[in-house]
């Protein structure tokens, strides 16, 4: 007669033992009604299974079960909500996306938006922009400003109103409250999606200014988004400041 140790419920530890011995990484269900049979089989005649026990183990095996199916449904659904992003990332080729990042796109002779989101209501806010070499070329501000979003226009001019070549700039943002005390800022970057990759089966939308996931994206908009909306509108009106003259060479 063969001895065998049984496994029940209330002995999880001699389940993973007997599972390890036998090389295996994880127990299926297939295993699991083979290891019940042949502890039907081989159990001591004397000394029978407990019907408790047994039916334990049948509860477990439906558990099981079920839990497999559960298993397989959430891979479909997997599947499907992949598929589904991958659909979605392809349909945003061609169209404007905000992202975080401190980049901007200067077509000479055009004028360019800077977005940046403030944790607190600023008193005063100025942002900086840079040329390729780190050099300061510009210099925007404005005085209170909400917590949230903001956006100020910057015609591609240097202080002494010279036009600068286009290319690609960048700029930070410096803001404080009516206490001189420096407000966390974010700055946000604008550009066109020129096409989708597809890493380990998630797709990333690129730009000109690299690749982002799906989940970077901030908002979409149709067609050119370069030019603000309201250029010459006032400050009251759309909460973006015109640009002042004084512009810093660096």
């Amino acid at each position: 007669m063969i001895a065998t140790t049984a496994i029940t419920a209330s002995d999880p530890q001699g389940a993973s033992d007997k599972t390890k011995s036998m090389g295996l990484n994880r127990l299926g269900k297939d295993d699991f009604l083979k290891l019940l049979v042949q502890q039907v089989q081989h159990q001591d005649p004397l000394n029978p299974m407990d019907s408790t026990d047994f039916t334990a183990q049948l509860a477990e095996f439906s558990q099981l079960e079920q839990l497999t199916q559960v298993n397989d449904k959430l891979s479909d659904l997997k599947l499907y909500q992949e598929t589904i992003n991958n659909a979605l990332a392809i349909s945003l080729i061609g169209k404007d996306i905000k992202v975080k990042g401190d980049q901007i796109s200067l077509e000479e002779g055009k004028p360019v938006k800077l977005g940046y989101s403030l944790d607190k209501d600023a008193a005063s806010v100025v942002v900086a922009v840079t040329d390729g070499n780190g050099r300061q070329v510009a210099s925007l501000t404005a005085g209170n400003q909400r917590a949230g979003y903001n956006e100020m226009s910057w015609n591609g001019k240097d202080a002494d109103g010279n036009s600068l070549p286009g290319g690609t700039y960048t700029f930070s943002v410096l803001a404080k409250d009516s206490d001189g005390n420096t407000i966390n800022s974010s700055p946000f970057m604008f550009g066109k999606v020129n096409g989708v990759e597809f890493v380990n089966g998630k797709p990333y939308l690129t730009t000109d200014y690299g690749k982002y996931a799906m989940s970077d994206v901030i908002s979409v908009q149709a067609g050119e988004n370069q030019q603000p909306d309201q250029p010459s509108a006032s400050m009251a009106d759309t909460n973006i400041p015109e640009e002042t003259d004084n512009t810093q060479n660096g």
